[in-house]
């Protein structure tokens, strides 16, 4: 039907949009393993394991059924009987794992994971069949303020939660690995910790791979919306109630998945209610059952509209499910998305097919806020770059709110939204084309884990999110007028903050200028900054700060040559910028570019951007792309900014054009990566036999090879290896691995 972030869909995506195949085993089946981790702390952990086998024969089979982790933590194999056509489900005696390596959330520790792999082999025959799968040990819990706001737990510890919604992972459903994971990444670089898959709409395999992989955790939906926008399941409650089940068998084991919650921000049905908590019990019981998105502790309802940043505060209350408003994409985005003659003026049929239309997010809202800000747009450039800085400062302005209220007036803030499932004008921090907006940076500055912040017009406060306290650290506010002077003596101060904790610095002096510049820096006990913040404010009481686009240029050159690293496929460029003139450089923006054609490399991963610097200052900038999507250019690295030159920084010779290598890991660790036209096993046990098939969609074996060893290598053809999907079936010492394997459009093996 459309809604006003998405065009209607003529079919509603009806169709196949997940993995078929076809599973070839012995009589006997595994399905749906389940393992729950109890009693978690930093010394130990309780972990039982359930199995359910299946038997497709006429006959009862007697067999083993082993299971371990990671090669190390063996479970006590079973020796079962299970009936003829029918299933079994066995219990596995629960093992202790000694000194767990934990998973946690994004900023709170790192999120290690374990394989466990389980075979069961009849008597005196091969291994009927082997599943493996990977797992976290966690434990969530969960409590409320004394307000009743919801708080997620992890481990013991509190999670602020700080994150975003996806409506989908794509408008079309079109399933590209590459392009979900810098999705993923980029909320996880955006140091958030929670993505909400609204009503269910993303659901894939990978997403929930992905989000374990970066510490993400899932708010997962069903798939009944709100009544004002898609009809309810009534017709068919048996059906909806039957894929409640599966897809607690086919997610539970993720150790991503924090909350299950039925309806999006109205009452549920009854009966799916009833189930979903059934289910749960019966199926899992290690999460929480939500009602809706707007219930139970959490609440919904926006505001979905630009917010003033001075008005943040006021609106984020209690744990925010749905909060966001308009975000334009950059110049060379909507160069991409608008004829040229179509361009302007702002909200024209264009701009409104693309989002910028009636509806929740009222745009005009942003339009007039853009006139007071900086005066009327002339045209479609000048729309763009200061939409990014309105973004910047208004997404930084919702996460200090969450800092400033933490656990006292909010406990978590999902954005309305974060991914973008089509070219869009509204509500998201990265654009469907992967470029970061103002939105992204200034939601990274405000979300991070430990951060300085000038909030609530009085004082400058350190936030630590981080499970270790901050001792002898040091806080500086200088504030600067419009040509450059200071305003004052610089305040600084001593700071020392709990785990935890925030902690309040000093007040601020204000500038003489309209608009003025207030410089925060935080330090360690060894002068490093480990947070930087910066803020424009309007002075006398006025709003508007168009006093930016007449300040006096400035030059933001690099301290040296910019450093090219490589490791496989995934480059990284690091190098240092400072601002060289008498100034403040404002909004300095990053791009990434094949060679000289202007062509945008994306995605690609800035550790900052959209960032200012005082007369003097530096920037360490740190940027990872692709060899696929640089398509054997010579990278060029460009720097612009409102008031700043541009400036292009030197960067070293061609990368050779070479297809991009990802890789899953399979069960025990066993996996293929292909580079060019060579094809590696990964971690099969040193004189231990492997082969590997590839089938086409067509059903031909395009590759049919053989090793012993670790690292092993077979030569491919480069003409079998086109664009497609293609099924890998890995084996090694008797077990079978199968996996999917696809080559993108962007020509890389996955």
């Amino acid at each position: 039907q459309g809604w006003d972030w998405i065009p209607t869909v003529a079919d509603r995506d009806m169709g196949i949009w997940k993995p078929v195949y076809v599973r070839v085993t012995g009589p006997v089946t595994i399905r749906h393993p389940w393992i729950r981790t109890t009693n978690v702390t930093t010394a130990s952990a309780t972990v039982p394991l359930q199995v359910m086998l299946r038997n497709a024969t006429a006959a009862p089979v007697t067999g083993v059924v082993t299971a371990i982790i990671d090669a190390a933590d063996q479970f006590t194999p079973q020796t079962v009987t299970v009936p003829a056509n029918d299933t079994l489900n066995v219990n596995f005696p629960s093992l202790t794992m000694t000194n767990p390596k934990l998973w946690w959330p994004n900023g709170y520790g790192a999120p290690n994971l374990y394989f466990c792999s389980i075979n069961f082999a009849p008597t005196g025959a091969a291994v009927s069949d082997t599943v493996s799968f990977q797992f976290g040990v966690r434990q969530y819990s969960y409590s409320s303020t004394s307000a009743g706001y919801l708080i997620i737990n992890c481990n013991g510890q509190r999670i602020l939660a700080r994150g975003g919604n996806w409506g989908m992972d794509d408008a079309m459903k079109r399933w590209n690995l590459h392009k979900l994971e810098a999705q993923v990444k980029y909320d996880r670089e955006m140091n958030f910790n929670v993505i909400r898959d609204w009503i269910g709409g993303t659901d894939r395999e990978p997403f929930y791979q992905l989000c374990d992989q970066n510490g993400m955790m899932v708010w997962e939906d069903f798939w009944e919306p709100h009544s004002a926008d898609a009809p309810v399941a009534v017709g068919d409650q048996t059906n909806f109630i039957a894929n409640m089940v599966d897809k607690f068998y086919r997610v539970r084991n993720h150790a991503c998945v924090a909350v299950w919650c039925e309806r999006n921000e109205v009452a549920p049905t009854p009966a799916f209610w009833t189930a979903l908590q059934q289910i749960n019990a019966a199926l899992d019981g290690t999460r929480l059952s939500q009602p809706s998105s707007g219930s139970n502790g959490v609440h919904s309802g926006g505001p979905y509209t630009y917010t003033a940043p001075s008005n943040a505060y006021s609106v984020l209350t209690g744990f925010h499910t749905e909060l966001g408003g308009p975000t334009v994409m950059s110049y060379e985005s909507m160069v991409a998305t608008f004829p040229t003659a179509n361009q302007m003026p702002m909200g024209n049929a264009w701009w409104s097919y693309h989002d910028y239309c009636n509806g929740n997010g009222s745009p005009v809202n942003f339009t007039n806020a853009m006139t007071s800000v900086f005066g009327t747009p002339s045209n479609l450039q000048d729309c763009a770059t200061r939409s990014q800085v309105m973004n910047y400062d208004d997404y930084r302005a919702y996460f200090e709110a969450l800092q400033a209220k933490r656990f006292n007036g909010a406990t978590g803030l999902l954005l309305w939204m974060s991914n973008c499932v089509w070219p869009s004008t509204m509500w998201q921090t990265y654009d469907y084309y992967l470029e970061g907006t103002g939105a992204m940076y200034g939601s990274m500055k405000g979300a991070e884990p430990i951060h300085i912040m000038y909030y609530g017009s009085t004082q400058v406060q350190v936030v630590n999110n981080t499970m270790n306290a901050l001792a002898n650290y040091s806080a500086t506010a200088t504030t600067y007028n419009l040509n450059g002077t200071k305003a004052g003596t610089a305040n600084t101060a001593s700071v020392n903050v709990a785990a935890d904790a925030a902690s309040n610095v000093f007040g601020i002096t204000a500038g003489t200028s309209t608009p003025y510049f207030l410089d925060l820096k935080l330090r360690d006990p060894s002068g490093n900054v480990v947070s930087k913040n910066f803020y424009t404010f309007p002075n006398d009481g006025v709003t508007n700060i168009s006093g930016l686009l007449t300040m006096t240029k400035t030059t933001v050159p690099a301290t040296a040559d910019a450093a090219w690293t490589k490791n496989g496929t995934t480059n990284t460029v690091t190098l240092k910028v400072y601002n060289a003139g008498s100034v403040c450089a404002i909004s300095c923006r990053l791009m990434l570019t094949q060679g000289t054609s202007g062509t945008r490399v994306l995605p690609v991963h800035f550790n900052d951007n959209y960032f200012s610097l005082i007369p003097g200052d530096t920037q360490s900038v740190s940027i990872q792309f692709d060899d696929a999507d640089l398509a054997g250019q010579a990278p060029t690295l460009t720097l612009s900014g409102i008031n700043v030159n541009q400036t292009t920084y030197k960067i070293g010779g061609v990368v050779p054009v070479s297809r991009s290598v990802v890789t899953q890991e399979k069960a025990g660790g066993l996996y293929a990566t292909f580079n060019g036209t060579i094809l590696k096993m990964h971690n099969v046990a040193l004189g231990s036999p492997w082969q590997v098939s590839m089938i086409n969609m067509k059903g031909q074996t395009i590759l049919s090879t053989q090793g012993i060893g670790n690292g092993e290598a077979a030569t491919i053809s480069t003409n079998r290896l086109r664009p497609g999907i293609y099924i890998a079936v890995l084996k090694s010492a008797g077990d079978v691995f199968r996996s999917m394997v696809t080559i993108s459009d962007h020509a890389m093996v996955r």
